[in-house]
C-alpha cells in the first residue's frame, strides 16, 4: 500500500461524501464479483492447459499460456486487493471526502490497472500474430498495425507512471488516452483476427465445401462475444475518465477484473478444445482440412508454424 493508506492521510476531498462513498460501495461489491468469476475462470484455464499433455501441441505454448494465465490471476488480486483496502480506509473516515482522482489513481491501483491492461491486450496482439503468421506475407499488415498501436500504449503507460508523483495532471490525461487506445486497439485487434478466420473459412470453404467452415463461425462468436466485453468496459472507463463523475466509479472499478475474464474466457474455450483453427496458407488447404476433420480437436494453442 501506498503511504498515504498506512497513514490513513489522503488527500484532501471536496466532493459531496455520500454520493461519492455509495458510488465506490457498489463497485467494489461488483469488482468482487467480478473478482470471483476472474479466479473461477483462472482455476478451470490452468487446469485444463496442465492436462493437455497428450495433445499435439506446442508445450512452450502451452507452458507460455499456463504462466500467463497465473500472472493474470496474481495482478488481478493485486488490484483488487487496493481497491478493497481504498474503499475501506475512504468509508472508515481516512478522508473527508472523495474525488474521482483521490481514488481511482492512488500509485498502487494506478500501476496494476495498466500491467492488467497491457498483460490482456498483450495476448490479443499475440493471437493476432499467431494467426497472421500463417498466412502469406501480405496479411501479417493485420498484426504489424496492432502491434504499433500497442507499443505506442506501453510507452504512455510507464509516461503517465513516471510521472504520477511530480505532474498528476498529466498522469490522469495519460490514463484517458490510454483508456481510449485500448479501445481502439481491442476493435482493430478483433476486426484483424475475425477477417483472419474469415479468410481461411473461406479457402476452405471454396477447397471442400461449406461444412469445413462451420467450425471458425464458432471460433469467431467466441472471439467477438469476448472483444464486445472488453470494448463495453472500455468505453465506459474513458467515458468515466471524461466525465470524472462520482457515478462513473462503478466502471473504473470492475475495469483490470472486465479485462481479465474476456481474456481468461477465450483460453478458456481454447483449452477445452473448441477452437479448431490451425495455420495454414491456401497451398496446404487441402491436406490441412484432412487433418482438420480427422481430428476435430485441434486447438489453437498451437498455431505458430512447426518450428517456431
Amino acid at each position: 500500500m501506498s503511504d498515504a493508506l498506512l497513514n490513513g492521510d489522503l488527500p484532501p476531498c471536496p466532493l459531496s461524501t455520500p454520493a461519492a462513498e455509495t458510488s465506490l460501495i457498489i463497485g467494489s461489491n461488483l469488482s468482487n464479483i467480478c473478482y470471483g468469476i476472474m479466479v473461477f475462470l483462472g482455476f478451470r484455464c490452468f487446469n485444463a492447459l496442465r492436462r493437455q499433455t497428450a495433445r499435439k501441441q506446442t508445450p512452450r505454448t502451452r507452458i507460455g499460456l499456463m504462466s500467463w494465465v497465473l500472472i493474470t490471476v496474481i495482478v488481478g488480486t493485486m488490484a483488487q486487493a487496493w481497491d478493497i483496502a481504498t474503499v475501506t480506509e475512504i468509508i472508515l473516515g481516512g478522508c473527508a471526502g472523495v474525488t474521482f482522482w483521490d481514488y481511482p489513481y492512488l500509485p498502487g491501483v494506478y500501476s496494476t490497472w495498466l500491467i492488467m491492461n497491457f498483460i490482456t491486450d498483450g495476448l490479443l496482439v499475440w493471437r493476432c500474430y499467431a494467426i497472421a503468421v500463417g498466412f502469406k506475407r501480405r496479411w501479417l499488415f493485420a498484426w504489424l498495425v496492432p502491434l504499433t498501436i500497442y507499443i505506442v500504449m506501453i510507452g504512455i503507460g510507464i509516461a503517465g507512471v513516471s510521472n504520477y508523483n511530480s505532474s498528476l495532471a498529466l498522469a490522469e490525461i495519460l490514463l484517458a488516452i490510454i483508456a481510449g487506445i485500448s479501445l481502439l486497439l481491442n476493435v482493430i485487434i478483433s476486426s484483424s483476427i475475425v477477417l483472419l478466420l474469415l479468410h481461411h473459412k473461406n479457402m476452405l470453404t471454396r477447397a471442400c465445401g461449406e461444412e469445413s467452415g462451420k467450425p471458425y463461425l464458432n471460433l469467431i462468436t467466441i472471439l467477438v462475444e469476448s472483444a464486445s466485453l472488453i470494448i463495453l468496459s472500455d468505453a465506459l472507463s474513458l467515458a468515466a475518465l471524461m466525465a470524472r463523475s462520482t457515478v462513473l466509479f462503478i466502471p473504473i472499478q470492475t475495469w483490470a477484473q472486465i479485462q481479465a475474464i474476456a481474456a481468461l474466457a477465450i483460453i478458456y474455450q481454447v483449452a477445452r478444445g473448441v477452437d479448431y483453427f490451425s495455420n495454414r496458407d491456401s497451398d496446404d488447404v487441402a491436406s490441412h482440412t484432412v487433418r482438420l476433420q480427422s481430428s476435430p480437436q485441434t486447438s489453437v494453442l498451437d498455431v505458430k508454424p512447426e518450428g517456431v
